[in-house]
């Protein structure tokens, strides 16, 4: 079954209690519900926010009271978040039902910008969108099932299940700039501050750590923080684990990356893990916030904890998992690595959210804890380790 997002756009402080019954509801029916409650950022940088989720929502749901609502401060318009959300809906052609308070009576805002919105609605700009009516939050959520049972069938749209398996799945590119690193963190709204767990498999860790060969500049919009200082961030101001596992530069290694991997940044596969490494090794040992988190007392566990795996794998693994309250965000980013790649933002990258496919989420989680615990594969980074590799001529 499809699942589909749907946005619920109203007023706030007047219609807290029926955002919150109808949102519900349809997490009730197994859809996606979005709205601005996910949001906490202010102004200007919140309604950027929404507008992406608008954009990637498959219908919306308005609920119209007796209020027009706020608006961004810079806005001469004085256009309503409400009369703004609806709007952006109309333009990308998203399927907007509407909901009226029936007795609203005397409680009605004596607003000519409410009464111009409310007759674009109920007029439907020529469009023919029908409206519904309620008095009370069961007679509300009724007219929402019933509206959205009928909308699935009569306009399908794409939905969030774009293959078997619930797999979001898009070329690097496009993945980023549908899903920048700031949104799935939560760097906008505050939710990175209840992140438990970050783990990262890669071959080089490169956006992580050597923001100088992997930068978000050279992507058309990964949003507008780098992840290296997302992750400082993380690392500063949550107790957050962060568990980061790169190749181990060993001669089989060494001689196998080119035959994984295409990045053209740093000239060669090898000098894209040598660059990475050296970078990490002045992180640990110029007092940084990786430092701090990586030297603990053997009693306590390292907030940063950094391996190496002895082998090269065809993927890299990006998980980040939430507190319960907000577990709704929980994900897997997992990148396919190919050495024949004309450009190597090209390769497929896909998203799994372990609330839309736990068992997929699953096998590649403890497929990096199975590969993190095994002594075989993975080997925990000491400090003396960055010279005996340099020693042995399998650094530079």
């Amino acid at each position: 079954m499809k699942k589909y997002q749907v946005f619920v756009s109203s007023t706030y402080d007047d219609l807290k209690q029926e955002r919150k019954a109808v949102l519900e509801k349809i997490s009730e029916l197994g859809q996606i519900p979005m709205g601005m409650e996910y949001f906490s950022a202010s102004n200007s940088a919140q309604w950027d926010l929404i507008e992406k989720q608008i954009k990637c929502s498959d219908y919306m749901v308005i609920i119209l009271g007796g209020r027009y609502g706020s608006y961004l401060t810079n806005d001469l318009e004085k256009k309503s978040y409400c009369r703004r959300e609806y709007d952006l809906a109309i333009k990308e052609g998203i399927p907007v039902l509407a909901f009226f308070k029936s007795d609203l009576k005397e409680q009605i805002e004596d607003n000519p910008l409410l009464k111009e919105f409310y007759e674009d609605i109920k007029i439907g700009n020529g469009n023919g969108r029908e409206c519904a009516f309620w008095k009370n939050k069961k007679e509300l959520c009724e007219e929402v099932i019933k509206a959205l049972a009928i909308a699935f069938i009569d306009t399908p749209r794409k939905g969030w299940k774009h293959t078997e398996n619930n797999i979001y799945m898009r070329s690097r590119k496009e993945l980023q700039s549908d899903l920048a690193i700031g949104e799935r963190l939560g760097m906008y709204d505050k939710r990175y501050k209840a992140i438990r767990k970050i783990k990262i498999m890669n071959l080089a860790g490169n956006l992580m750590v050597n923001p100088n060969i992997a930068d978000y500049g050279h992507l058309t919009d990964m949003g507008k923080i780098k992840l290296a200082d997302a992750m400082k961030k993380i690392l500063e101001e949550t107790p957050a684990i962060v568990h980061l596992i790169l190749a181990e530069p060993n001669e089989h290694n060494i001689y196998d990356l080119p035959f994984k991997i295409f990045n053209s940044r740093p000239q060669t596969p090898e000098m894209c893990l040598f660059s990475a490494l050296e970078v990490m090794q002045e992180m640990l040992t110029n007092g940084s916030i990786y430092q701090k988190a990586w030297e603990k007392s053997a009693d306590i566990q390292s907030q940063f904890e950094f391996g190496v795996a002895k082998f090269v794998i065809p993927y890299a693994i990006f998980n980040v998992e939430f507190t319960d309250k907000y577990k709704y965000y929980n994900h897997v980013k997992v990148d396919l690595y190919c050495p024949a790649l004309g450009d190597e933002d090209e390769r497929r990258s896909f998203i799994i959210y372990q609330r839309e496919d736990p068992e997929n989420y699953k096998f590649f989680v403890d497929n990096f804890d199975r590969i993190a615990k095994n002594q075989r594969l993975c080997k925990k980074v000491i400090p003396g380790d960055f010279n005996t590799w340099k020693a042995k001529k399998l650094l530079p």
